[in-house]
């Protein structure tokens, strides 16, 4: 009996031990939880705080761009219409902009080819021509067009008519976009994308209008892309941001081409510099990055926080298998334990320097833009992803892609001050029978003063040619001058490369 009481009292000792062990971990892990609760709450705080100061807000709707009366709207168009996701089942006859553009380009692949004019090369109109006649005839069952190119494409494209008309009598542009949709991966801005396509058309429809010596249509077909791309400008979405560069960057085709055939009259060459001076694309960089950070950033942090079934998903901690995507153990783990501080300074530290990019990479006010400043907060969020500080480490690989979108706004920005330059080089040319020796020459031949280099901030280098051409150019993202020459990617050599060698408007022959 005393040898059985001996084994039990010792039984009860490792248990009162074990319980006792488990009531002190137990402690240490709920003090861990609170603690980091309380440093991940202060530091939200804190950067709001911060922001606050800077005359900034995390709030996302304080960005969201207001509504538009419908007889004014662009956007309100029957064209631009989205249909909710039961109606659209993904098939291109649901979407009213698809299906407009159907005829004429049934598949982006089929897109009808047009010059390059980042590279110096005009629109071939040969097979232009052949494409065409041959969607004409397919069209409409027709042997034979007697049709000019810019007839075939009205016909294979009446939305276009439509939309010129509307443009003329509803002067601003808001898309109808989904802001608050939950989780904020989820919001569906696929119909922005169609957009380039959109444009690639009028784009084509504007150099037919050269091509055929109806300038005035082209200048219509220009000044309805610059409508169209001023709604998604507005949008507080990096995404959006980068399509509306791009839409620029594709209209600025017909203007260019415009220029070397020099088909531009002085009234519309006035006109199109005052439809760029209106185009501000470091203003919008800002409000694509705020935008990213409280928008996207912060709320997809919000919802994984308190919904971790998505956290290893979001975070990229998953793979694939086949078609269905699965969660390894080693990720829901984390994701499930994470305390909630944890989230919020991720979101503190993100949104803090994503701010930061807003402020320091891009100057508006003086059409400045800093390269080195980017360089420096890409580092410091390239720092960042250290696999001993969960918060760092999410902030980090999340952020670097974000701060590296200034060339893109930055580039696009420079075409869009050379083409304010070049249309009062030409006016310039057309009342003097050739180019200037200085860009001094230009104060009559526009309403604004020039842009200068917003890469150096000063004027941008002009040079005139011995035949009679010039080279304008910026010493572009490396803010080298490297005397007009362009950078291409090494591994793509048709590509430009736009963090390397000069940017160069190219002079029309």
């Amino acid at each position: 009996m005393p040898y059985q009481w001996g084994e039990m009292r010792c039984f009860l000792l490792i248990l009162g031990g074990g319980a006792v062990l488990v009531v002190l971990a137990a402690g240490c892990f709920w003090l861990f939880y609170v603690e980091e609760d309380i440093r991940g709450k202060h530091e939200w705080d804190a950067a709001n705080k911060n922001l606050q100061s800077m005359g900034d807000t995390a709030d996302f709707n304080a960005l969201i761009p207001p509504e538009v009366p419908e007889d004014q709207n662009l956007a309100a168009s029957p064209i631009f219409q989205v249909p909710s996701p039961a109606e659209n089942n993904n098939t291109s006859l649901s979407n009213p902009l698809r299906t407009a553009l159907k005829d004429i380009a049934p598949n982006y692949d089929s897109l009808p080819k047009t010059g390059n004019w980042l590279k110096d090369e005009s629109t071939d109109w040969g097979p232009l021509e052949k494409y065409l006649s041959d969607r004409y005839n397919k069209v409409f069952d027709h042997p034979e067009s007697n049709l000019d190119v810019v007839q075939e494409i009205d016909a294979l494209c009446p939305a276009l008519i439509d939309l010129r008309r509307e443009a003329s009598v509803k002067p601003r542009c808001r898309f109808a976009r989904d802001y608050i949709v939950t989780p904020p991966y989820n919001r569906q801005y696929g119909s922005t994308t169609d957009l380039i396509k959109l444009t690639k058309i009028i784009n084509l429809h504007a150099l037919a209008a050269l091509h055929t010596s109806q300038p005035d249509v082209a200048l219509k077909d220009v000044e309805t892309t610059l409508q169209i791309d001023s709604g998604v400008r507005q949008e507080p979405v990096l995404v959006s941001g980068l399509v509306a560069a791009g839409l620029v960057s594709i209209q600025l085709g017909s203007v260019w081409e415009g220029l070397k055939d020099h088909r531009w009259t002085d009234d519309q060459l006035s006109r199109l510099q005052e439809d760029f001076q209106r185009i501000d694309f470091l203003a919008d960089y800002q409000l694509s990055i705020r935008g990213e950070a409280t928008g996207f950033f912060a709320q997809t942090l919000d919802y994984i926080r308190d919904h971790r079934e998505a956290a290893a998903l979001v975070l990229g901690m998953s793979n694939t298998e086949g078609s269905e995507m699965t969660e390894p153990f080693f990720a829901r783990v984390i994701s499930w334990t994470m305390p909630n501080g944890w989230f919020d300074m991720t979101k503190a530290r993100g949104v803090t320097l994503y701010f930061r990019a807003a402020r320091e990479v891009v100057d508006p006010e003086n059409k400045r833009v800093y390269p080195e400043r980017s360089d420096h907060l890409k580092q410091v969020a390239g720092e960042s992803v250290s696999l001993y500080d969960v918060p760092d480490l999410l902030f980090g690989v999340s952020s670097g892609p974000v701060i590296s979108s200034a060339p893109s706004f930055a580039e696009v920005q420079f075409r869009v001050d050379a083409a304010v330059i070049a249309c009062a080089l030409e006016r310039y040319r057309l009342a003097h029978g050739a180019y200037p020796d200085s860009l001094g020459a230009l104060r009559a031949y526009s309403s604004h003063d020039l842009p200068n280099d917003l890469m150096s901030g000063e004027p941008c280098h002009y040079k005139l040619n011995a035949d009679g051409t010039y080279l304008l150019y910026s010493v572009g993202w490396d803010q080298v001058d490297d005397g007009g020459k362009v950078a291409y990617k090494k591994d793509d050599p048709n590509a430009l490369d736009r963090e390397h060698g000069d940017w160069v408007w190219q002079c029309p022959n």
